[in-house]
């Protein structure tokens, strides 16, 4: 044998030559596009392992990503469920990892905590149609229709056909669920007082004024992108007033954080006293 051919079979033998992280996730996309889940899934796994500290973080998010997507495909939530966590820890601001595990959270009966992942998705990309869809069937499954409604509306503005279904659905149910005001009986006016002796004038009763939440928005938004929980943030305020905290407190104890912080922060209900 001469010494070139040994040369070239220890070349070929040796690690140098073995596949890496990013031929092996080429090889698993394009597994992928041929419709060989199997070959891809085994393909991902071997990237993964030997992922090295040189090597791209954002492509071994998104192998972790692709791998989650083929175990949901097969049933294997929980296996998707720790392989979306890890993808997020490596590009936590990707709204479409937030809306990859919010769906896993969903698929396993996590109605709370997936409200709060797809919450967090919409407000990296508010165009995320499939998140809206998504949260709206958590909205339902927890009984808020009307959080349920409007966000299968949206879904529905940003072109999926599934939402405007859904949407019209609701607003039947709604509708149905709906009573009509009693009337109001013609003597229902109760009598005025009558005093007898020193007149005791009241003043106006105090005025509520509406509270500037800029800054109190500001704050938990940037606590919760921290990833903290909505609770969290809330608790740990200092520039929001306690009405709100307690309202937010009430609502959260028999219904998941998002709806509730949605409610008292989003929807203009916190006023401080």
């Amino acid at each position: 044998m001469s010494l070139a051919l040994a040369v070239c079979l220890a070349l070929a033998a040796s690690p140098a030559a073995a596949e890496s992280f990013e031929s092996l996730s080429i090889r698993a996309e394009k597994a992928v596009e041929a419709k060989r889940p199997d070959e891809a899934l085994a393909d991902y796994s071997e990237a993964l392992a030997l992922w090295q500290a040189g090597d791209s973080k954002p492509a071994k998010a998104k192998a972790f990503a692709a791998r989650a997507r083929l175990y949901d495909e097969r049933g294997r939530v929980e296996d998707a469920l720790a392989d979306s966590a890890q993808a997020l820890r490596l590009e936590p601001r990707s709204a479409r990892y937030r809306y990859l595990k919010g769906h896993l959270e969903l698929e396993l009966g996590h109605v709370s905590t997936a409200i709060t992942e797809l919450y967090r998705a919409t407000a990296l990309d508010l165009n995320l149609r499939q998140a809206y869809l998504d949260r709206g069937l958590a909205y339902a499954r927890q009984g808020d229709l009307r959080f349920a409604r409007e966000d299968y509306e949206t879904a529905c503005r940003l072109g999926l056909k599934t939402g405007c279904a859904r949407a019209k659905t609701l607003k039947e149910r709604l509708a149905k669920r709906a009573k009509p005001r009693p009337p109001t009986p013609r003597f229902a006016a109760a009598r005025a007082p009558r005093f007898h002796g020193v007149e005791i004038r009241r003043g106006p009763p105090p005025q509520r004024r509406k509270f500037d939440l800029r800054r109190c928005r500001a704050a938990l938004d940037d606590c919760v992108e921290s990833g903290l929980s909505f609770g969290e943030c809330v608790s740990r305020s200092r520039s929001c007033p306690k009405p709100c905290v307690e309202a937010f407190d009430r609502l959260a104890s028999d219904r998941s954080e998002a709806s509730a912080f949605r409610e008292v922060f989003n929807d203009g209900r916190c006023e401080a006293p």
